[in-house]
């Protein structure tokens, strides 16, 4: 037992670039990948956490001190670095037992598949879209965050160049998660659609086959603007967005809530953003200690980092810090309260959906048949 635990020890002491890489190598191994490519994957999946990390310690050196320098000269406190979710997603990993979530996950999607709860799969490990124009919105950013700093010109200029370079590199370093990542997601597709064969399955996967809807993309140009001002005038919000002011999270429910509605999509994501920022600085001290913890990413003394685009952050926050109204905060409690009311309707109404759907096929194959 002794000699059992040395070796989850060494192995996990190895770091994420080596223990996930293997973790995944024998996932894919387990559900009869090619050696070769379940190896090519495993490695490919090492250089993106390289590449993820040093992009990290590059972006926080150049945004922190900008950060910094724009509250000593404002007297605004957006302390916080935001790191979007590539950032949390390097980090997760990192975690000793990160890797357990995955059998987790595709055990619980068994169970519900034998159970006949569901009939999706969901393959989606990782898929990552291709972010449009990001080294103009880090430009824009770079210089924004320049001047309201009192940088020169000069210095300002540059922090736009490096602001660019670090929006444009996070999608291009995603992109090998995804290419990591995707050939284990259709090994593990295939071996199950064998294992529940006779049975129609519904395969999930991640929001980019939506990405070719226009009025996603108009929502997230026209939530920008108004993230940066919501960071600006919201009380205790400390959180600067960059990173995540490509908001995803919030701008592809509403694109589902609202089938498409622009007018209903950018009253959403102006209401929203707020809730992603209060979510992102509350979290911001776990964050940053599970950063320092997994030494996942190099982060400075005193310097805090976060994402400010959280997924689902009413139902995060909320059930994360549900218990502390035993301490006399009751947000939390709010929030759970909040998000279950809507969670009832909205799934009542989507059931209610799906019956007429049935029905309205059903009727059609009787007149077919008759």
């Amino acid at each position: 037992m002794d000699f059992l635990g040395v070796v989850i020890n060494y192995i996990l002491n190895l770091g994420a670039p080596v223990f996930v890489p293997f973790i995944m190598l024998l996932a894919g191994l387990v559900v009869r990948m090619k050696f070769r490519d379940a190896a090519s994957a495993a490695i490919t999946l090492g250089v993106a956490f390289v590449g993820m990390s040093m992009l990290i310690g590059f972006m926080v050196d150049a945004i922190g001190v900008a950060a910094q320098t724009m509250m000593n000269r404002t007297g605004l406190e957006l302390s916080i670095v935001d790191g979007g979710w590539t950032t949390m997603a390097n980090i997760s990993w990192a975690w000793p037992y990160a890797f357990a979530m995955f059998p987790l996950q595709v055990g619980v999607n068994i169970v519900m598949l034998m159970l006949n709860k569901t009939n999706t799969f969901n393959a989606d490990l990782w898929n990552v879209g291709v972010f449009a124009e990001n080294h103009i919105i880090g430009f824009i950013l770079g210089i924004l965050f320049g001047v309201i700093a009192g940088y020169s010109v000069a210095k300002t200029l540059m922090l736009g160049v490096q602001a660019s370079t670090a929006l444009v590199l996070f999608p291009m370093i995603s992109k090998l998660f995804m290419q990591a990542l995707s050939p284990i997601s259709e090994a593990i597709s295939d071996y199950m659609n064998k294992k529940f064969s006779g049975r129609k399955l519904f395969v999930g996967i991640d929001w980019p086959f939506m990405g070719g809807a226009s009025e996603i993309w108009f929502a997230i140009i026209v939530a920008i603007p108004f993230t940066l001002l919501w960071a600006l005038i919201l009380p205790g919000n400390k959180i600067l967005p960059f990173a995540g002011i490509i908001n995803i999270a919030l701008i592809v429910p509403a694109y589902l809530v609202t089938r498409g509605n622009t007018l209903r999509m950018v009253i959403l994501s102006i209401i929203g953003v707020p809730f992603f920022l209060f979510v992102g600085t509350q979290f911001a001290p776990m964050i940053t200690d599970l950063g320092l913890a997994t030494k996942a990413i190099t982060i400075p003394a005193g310097q805090l980092i976060s994402n400010s685009s959280i997924d689902a952050p009413v139902f995060t926050y909320a059930f994360s810090f549900l218990f502390k109204f035993l301490e006399g905060n009751f947000i939390p409690l709010i929030f759970a309260l909040w998000w279950g009311c809507g969670y009832f309707f909205y799934s009542r109404e989507l059931r209610r959906e799906s019956n007429l759907a049935q029905q309205e096929a059903e009727q059609q194959g009787k007149v077919q048949q008759a």
